[in-house]
């Protein structure tokens, strides 16, 4: 008797999703998709300058990104090209020796879960030498680019 009014009670129990978009009606769209909750990142990434035109490499890296935050429907804020400058000092990376980089910035929304694919693919990617990804939070914390306008 217990097995079957168990079973019972689950035949008329409403599922998961549809109980989420009840309760939580502002993360759903219309299509009943899941809305992706997006916040405001800034990239600041240094790349190898390994060819005769420097800022071949950088570009395709920032084109990989960009295409990244728009197939998981994210929006591109910036990009900025902040051209070949030297390093501070010589940067062993990959068998390799760097005396100059080609440094870019980009401004993106996305989502918490892409930001950390953006994350990995940076991290393994050849052509990369550092990179740094701050969330921006509300009007408290200064941009990168403004706080370094700042102090300049």
């Amino acid at each position: 008797m217990f097995i079957s009014s168990c079973a019972s009670s689950r035949a008329h129990a409403p599922s998961t999703s549809s109980y989420l978009r009840h309760i939580l009606p502002q993360i759903f769209d219309s299509r009943g998709e899941k809305n992706l909750v997006t916040m405001l990142y800034e990239l600041v990434g240094i790349a190898r300058c390994a060819s005769e035109n420097h800022t071949k490499e950088a570009a395709e890296v920032v084109k990989h990104i960009g295409g990244l935050v728009l197939k998981n429907r994210g929006v591109i804020r910036q990009v900025e090209n902040w051209g070949v400058r030297p390093l501070p000092r010589i940067w062993n990376q990959n068998r390799q020796s760097h005396i100059i980089a080609a440094h870019f910035y980009l401004k993106f929304d996305s989502s918490p879960s892409v930001q950390r694919q953006i994350k990995r693919a940076l991290d393994s990617d050849a052509r990369m030498l550092r990179s740094t990804i701050v969330r921006l939070g509300g009007k408290d914390l200064p941009s990168l680019i403004e706080s370094d306008r700042v102090s300049a």
